[in-house]
C-alpha cells in the first residue's frame, strides 16, 4: 500500500504586456502578434496546471485588465485584446506597469512581463513582493539588422519621421546601444530576483 500525496497548492500567474508603439514592428510577424502567441501559451500551461491566470495590458497608461480566472475563455480574451489593440501613437512607461501592478496584483504571484524592454526599467519594488519573469519580445531584424542603405523609417510611437544611412557603422552603433541596454535590463534581473 502507498500513500500518494499531491500538492494542492494554486499558483496566481500575471501576465502583463507592455503595448507601446515599438510592438507595432516586424519582418514576418508584428511582435504584438508574437506576443500574443506567448501569452497565451503561458496562460495555457497555467490552466493546465490548474493556476489562476489574470492579465494585464500597458502602454503609456493601464489599458486592459482581465480577471484571475481558470476558465480557457479568460486565454481567448487576453489574446485577442492583444492582437486586436492598436499600439500606434502610444509609448511604453514600465514605471506606471510596475506601480500598477505592485498596487493591483495582491497575492503572491508569479508575473510574467512581455515587452521588448528598449527603455529603462525599475522593477525593484515589484520584485519585492512578487517573482518576476521578463520575457524579451524582439524581431530578428531588431537584434541583427542588415546593411540596407538610405532609408525612411516612421517612429509607430511619436510618428516622427527618420531619415538615413542604414550602413555597417550605423548598424555597429545600434547593436552596441542595443547590447547595453540587454546588459542593464539582465543585471537588474539578477540583482532583484
Amino acid at each position: 500500500y502507498v500513500n500518494e500525496y499531491r500538492s494542492q497548492r494554486e499558483l496566481n500567474i500575471v501576465i502583463a504586456s507592455m503595448m507601446g508603439g515599438s510592438v507595432y514592428f516586424g519582418t514576418k510577424k508584428f511582435k504584438s502578434e508574437l506576443m500574443a502567441e506567448v501569452a497565451s501559451i503561458i496562460a495555457f500551461s497555467a490552466i493546465k496546471n490548474g493556476d489562476k491566470i489574470s492579465s494585464y495590458l500597458f502602454s503609456n497608461r493601464l489599458e486592459s485588465f482581465v480577471k484571475p480566472s481558470k476558465k480557457i475563455g479568460a486565454v481567448h480574451r487576453l489574446t485577442k485584446e492583444i492582437v486586436e489593440f492598436n499600439p500606434l501613437k502610444k509609448s511604453a512607461n514600465y514605471a506606471l506597469m510596475a506601480k500598477e501592478l505592485y498596487q493591483q496584483v495582491k497575492k503572491k504571484s508569479i508575473i510574467f512581463i512581455l515587452a521588448d524592454f528598449v527603455d529603462d526599467i525599475d522593477f525593484k519594488i515589484l520584485s519585492s513582493k512578487h517573482e518576476v519573469v521578463f520575457v524579451i519580445i524582439r524581431d530578428h531584424f531588431e537584434e541583427n539588422p542588415q546593411s540596407i542603405g538610405y532609408v525612411g523609417l516612421i517612429d509607430p510611437a511619436t510618428s516622427a519621421t527618420i531619415e538615413g544611412d542604414l550602413n555597417s557603422s550605423t548598424i555597429e552603433l545600434y547593436k552596441s546601444k542595443i547590447a547595453q541596454n540587454d546588459h542593464k535590463v539582465y543585471e537588474h534581473c539578477k540583482k532583484y530576483r
